[in-house]
């Protein structure tokens, strides 16, 4: 990915060509390389048929718009340029579909053009690194539109529901705002909600968030 990325940077149109090879070492099995223009347009992909189409409609088998949401991770806010997009596919010559990770990445040449590169795997795990990608995307949606972005959130094609996790949104009072696995719980304080171990973790939240911005908080659900 970051040797696809850094080609594509430095010969911009020019390195597309040798990133669609099959035989190179972008298009062997998985992880592989792949890259869009920022309309959507497939200009490199290991199958042949996703190539030379704009693919702003394709979807996984959930219907999440898969194209169309790494576009977005990539141009959501000025100053984010790169991102992760899950989705469920196929598995070549499996019987059972799978989630895919793909890390994203906008690139501007020294042309001034502006690709996607994108590097894609078979992952069912939620990484660490996921669902912090995840947090920030929705921090700077609801930034940029406020409370319009709460119905988003709810979206079960959108990225904020994937594999084992989800975006959940409480005010500074620890009540449940946005709560799309448990909708039961939206509009309820939560502040003295006990964990199995009896951890009052919304309090924990709401204490490392006013001390440090950010911070993982364990608790057992």
């Amino acid at each position: 990915m970051e040797a696809a990325a850094l080609r594509t940077r430095e010969r911009g149109e020019a390195a597309l060509p040798g990133l669609a090879i099959s035989e190179a070492q972008w298009c062997k099995g998985a992880p592989f390389v792949f890259v869009l223009d920022l309309q959507g347009m497939m200009l490199v992909h290991p199958d042949p048929v996703m190539r030379g189409w704009n693919q702003l409609g394709y979807r996984d088998l959930d219907g999440r718009p898969f194209v169309r949401a790494i576009l977005d991770a990539v141009t959501h806010a000025p100053d984010i340029t790169e991102g992760w997009v899950h989705g469920r596919f196929p598995v070549p010559d499996g019987v059972m579909p799978r989630w895919v990770s793909t890390f994203a990445r906008k690139v501007g040449t020294r042309g001034g053009q502006e690709f996607v590169v994108c590097s894609g795997m078979f992952n069912d795990r939620m990484e660490r690194a996921f669902v912090v990608d995840m947090v920030h995307h929705a921090v700077s949606e609801v930034e940029r539109m406020g409370v319009q972005t709460f119905t988003w959130l709810r979206d079960p094609l959108g990225p904020w529901l994937v594999k084992d996790a989800h975006v959940f949104v409480t005010d500074m009072d620890a009540v449940a705002i946005v709560e799309p696995e448990f909708p039961m719980l939206e509009g309820v304080k939560l502040i003295d909600q006990r964990d199995a171990a009896g951890v009052t973790f919304y309090r924990e939240m709401l204490r490392v968030v006013a001390d440090r911005g950010e911070s993982w908080v364990d608790h057992l659900w």
